[in-house]
């Protein structure tokens, strides 16, 4: 019960408030790869016109020692056609035992979060498992009822939902939009099948 409140917590509260500089992850000189050391992660824009920040949570740690940590990839600002609606993917990995089965991590992410995060949640396609370089991940797209209020963590009406394990690490992507605002949907797909692994954490 715990851990599935924490696992909730995170994804609704975490990232709020300033950034700070991140000394555990860094995009160099402008490049287009984000790189965490720490957790041993590398994930990539596809451009330098899409925003990319990162924030870390020192005194919130896992059971792997490492601490909480989020990503968000936010669209081109030229590319929001509604104006304060910026569509971003948002990464967070998380400490999973090892070895644990992808597919049940999805089905555990669905029924305990998503369910309760999006009210009137619908699964929009069937899931997709693809190969990356270091693993696999699985993908589909999901949206909120139109009669309940959006989720004020992840705005929007349609989602991408991103799953990838790696040893004893899971990481979760939400890519949020809207049909009127703008859903770069194979945009976020590329960049989740940037994910990459730089150490044997």
């Amino acid at each position: 019960m715990w851990h599935r409140l924490m696992m909730f917590v995170l994804l609704f509260v975490v990232g709020c408030g300033s950034i700070p500089t991140d000394s555990n992850s860094n995009v160099a000189n402008g490049e287009l790869v984000y790189v965490n050391d720490a957790w041993g992660f590398q994930i990539s824009r596809p451009t330098s016109d899409w925003g990319i920040s990162a924030q870390t949570f020192l005194q919130q740690r896992f059971d792997n020692g490492l601490p909480v940590v989020e990503v968000r990839v936010a669209t081109p600002l030229n590319g929001s056609p509604g104006g304060s609606f910026r569509p971003e993917l948002y990464l967070a990995p998380r400490s999973v035992s090892d070895g644990i089965n992808i597919d049940a991590l999805v089905v555990a992410f669905e029924e305990n979060e998503l369910k309760v995060i999006f009210e009137g949640y619908e699964a929009l396609e069937d899931k997709q498992k693809i190969e990356i370089a270091d693993g696999e991940l699985v993908h589909w797209v999901f949206r909120n009822s139109p009669f309940f209020a959006p989720s004020v963590r992840f705005p929007g009406t349609r989602f991408l939902a991103v799953i990838s394990v790696h040893k004893d690490q899971m990481y979760v992507m939400i890519g949020n939009g809207s049909q009127d605002e703008g859903f770069p949907v194979e945009d976020y797909r590329l960049i989740a099948q940037s994910l990459r692994f730089t150490s044997s954490n």
